[in-house]
């Protein structure tokens, strides 16, 4: 599997997204920064999955 995180379309290699649509947050973590919160009335997170999967 592969995994990629952008941030306006800049691939942020070696990084931690976090989001979590049960509190609406969402956390960035990077090798050069560390976990932050981001303002989700400033961004838009979201997520693709492609594939099979089992539920």
């Amino acid at each position: 599997m592969g995994a990629v995180i952008k941030v306006n379309g800049m691939e942020v290699p070696e990084s931690l997204a976090i989001i979590d649509t049960a509190n609406n947050t969402v956390t960035l973590q990077t090798m050069l920064i560390s976990e932050q919160e981001l303002d989700v009335d400033k961004i838009h997170a979201e997520v693709n999955l492609f594939g099979e999967i089992e539920l």
